[in-house]
Parts: structure tokens; C-alpha cells; sequence
């Protein structure tokens, strides 16, 4: 019995000491990495809509580290995080935020939210996010990006909204009868 539970301990160290050593280290990317990976999305963002305005403001949120100019290169304006919040006071903001940047085996995960929020004018005050998730990977000297996953929620539009008050009305109020 005593060389049962012996070898079951055996066992289950040595599955642990197999399985840690399976786990990939924890690589922290520079912010020179981060900088290619983060041009790398805007390319493909550049090609995505997101308001009429000449620039689109990106939040210098999570990518302080970032050079203006490279923003630029792909209309894009960094736009510090104040600067918005400022702006969404009196006016609705459309804007790019970069949420995270984070290693998943050898791809480089980028989560981006598209932001639309505000105080539009006599309204309430509004906010709207799209998450855009894109995958790096590096190909010889430079980070490659392709879109993942683009959660876009769905909100009915005014005509929808409207037929489906119509529709609710006419189920619950009886239409008035012919004499």
C-alpha cells in the first residue's frame, strides 16, 4: 500500500513538473514591438470607416510610447486621453483605443475598440464600443496583422424600432370596428 501511494505522489510531482515546464515564459514585448505591432494594425484599420473627419483621433491610452508621426503616416491623430474626455462633454467622439497588446504563443493578440460616445446635441449622453481583435505575427523583419474577430453589436435602426412599436400596438389596442 505504502509503494502505491508513493508512486501515485511520484506520479502526479512528476505531471506537474512536465506540464510547467510545457507552459511558454512570459516574453514582455518592447515598446519598439509594440510600436511595429500597432502599425502593423493600423494599416489594416486604415482601409476600416470610422468618421467623415479628416484624421481619426486615436487615444493615446496604452500607447503613450508611440510616435505621432507614425500615426499619421495612416491618418490617424494622437489624441491624449483628456483631450477626449473633454471633447465627449459637448460633442459625440469618434476614436480608436488601443485596449491591450499581449503575447499568445508566437502571434501577438492587439484588442482595439472602435468608440463612439458623447453628448450629442438635446440628447443624452451616449456610448457605443466595437471590439475589433487582430493577430501579429512576425514574418522575417517586420509584425504582420490580420483581423480575428469583429464583434459588432447590432442595434435595430429607427425604421426597425418603429414597425416593431406599430407591431406591439396593434396586438395590444383592437382596431376600431366598421359600422
Amino acid at each position: 500500500m505504502v509503494k502505491f501511494i508513493s508512486t501515485v505522489v511520484v506520479l502526479l510531482v512528476a505531471g506537474v513538473a512536465i506540464t510547467r515546464a510545457q507552459e511558454p515564459s512570459k516574453k514582455i514585448l518592447s515598446d519598439v514591438e509594440k510600436a511595429a505591432i500597432v502599425e502593423s494594425v493600423l494599416q489594416l484599420t486604415a482601409r476600416r470607416p470610422l468618421s467623415p473627419s479628416y484624421f481619426r483621433p486615436v487615444s493615446s491610452e496604452n500607447i503613450g510610447f508611440i510616435k505621432p508621426s507614425l500615426l499619421e503616416k495612416y491618418g490617424f491623430k494622437l489624441v491624449t486621453a483628456s483631450s477626449i474626455d473633454l471633447s465627449k462633454q459637448d460633442n459625440m467622439v469618434d476614436y480608436l483605443v488601443f485596449r491591450n497588446i499581449y503575447l499568445r504563443g508566437d502571434a501577438a493578440v492587439v484588442v482595439v475598440g472602435q468608440v463612439t460616445e458623447g453628448r450629442p446635441c438635446f440628447g443624452e449622453y451616449a456610448f457605443y464600443e466595437q471590439t475589433i481583435v487582430y493577430e501579429a505575427r512576425r514574418s522575417f523583419d517586420r509584425w504582420v496583422a490580420k483581423l480575428i474577430r469583429d464583434q459588432t453589436p447590432s442595434f435595430p435602426s429607427a425604421w426597425q424600432r418603429a414597425r416593431q412599436l406599430r407591431e406591439t400596438r396593434q396586438t395590444v389596442e383592437p382596431k376600431p370596428q366598421q359600422q
